[in-house]
C-alpha cells in the first residue's frame, strides 16, 4: 500500500486504505452504507485498527456537528469527518460545503468527502457553476475518464484492433503504468 510509504503510523495507513475500499465498493455499485460495511470488515483483520475503527464508528453514529469529530488533522478525524458528512448531506453538493466549512483541516476533509461523494453520486451530481470555473478541467476529465477505464479494464466489450488502439493511447499518456 502506497499510503505506508508516505503514512509512517498504522492509523495513517489503514485510515487510507479504509478509503480506498470504501470508494471501491461505491464504484462496484454498492450503497454506501454496505460499502463502510465492507470496508469495516477488511479494517478489522489488521493490526492496529482501532484507532480507525473507532473513529469510523463515531462518525457513523454521530448527528451533531462536524466538530465534535475532531478537526481533521490527523487521518481518522479527516476519515470520520468526511464521513460523517457525506452521510448527513442528501447530494454531493451539500457534502462538501460541510466538509470545508468547520474550523480545522477543511481541504484534507473536503478532498477525502469529494472523493467519496465523487464515488456515491458521479459526475452529473457536480454543480454547473464549480465546473465552470475548473482550472484545467479537460485535464482533470481525461484523467478521471482513464482512471474508470483502468478500473473496469481496458478493452472490456471491444474488438482487439480497438482495445490495442485505447490501450496505446493510455500507455502514451502515462508511459510509467
Amino acid at each position: 500500500m502506497v499510503a505506508a510509504v508516505t503514512h509512517g503510523h498504522v492509523t495513517g495507513y489503514l485510515t487510507a486504505g479504509f478509503l480506498s475500499k470504501t470508494i471501491a465498493g461505491l464504484l462496484a455499485g454498492h450503497d454506501l452504507g454496505r460499502s463502510l460495511d465492507d470496508a469495516t470488515a477488511e479494517l478489522r483483520q489488521h493490526p492496529g485498527h482501532e484507532e480507525t475503527l473507532a473513529a469510523v464508528q463515531r462518525a457513523r453514529a454521530h448527528d451533531g456537528g462536524v466538530e465534535a469529530l475532531g478537526a481533521g488533522w490527523v487521518a481518522e478525524e479527516a476519515l470520520a469527518i468526511a464521513i460523517h458528512c457525506v452521510l448527513a448531506a442528501p447530494d454531493l453538493r451539500s457534502a462538501l460545503l460541510r466538509a470545508v466549512n468547520h474550523s480545522g483541516d477543511s481541504d484534507s476533509t473536503g478532498a477525502i468527502a469529494g472523493n467519496l461523494a465523487g464515488a456515491l453520486y458521479g459526475e452529473a451530481a457536480i454543480p454547473a457553476e464549480w465546473l465552470e470555473a475548473l482550472e484545467l478541467r479537460d485535464v482533470i476529465e481525461q484523467v478521471a475518464d482513464d482512471f474508470h477505464e483502468a478500473y473496469h479494464g481496458l478493452g472490456v466489450g471491444g474488438e482487439y484492433e480497438e482495445i490495442d488502439d485505447r490501450l496505446s493511447a493510455f500507455l502514451a499518456r502515462y508511459p510509467g503504468y
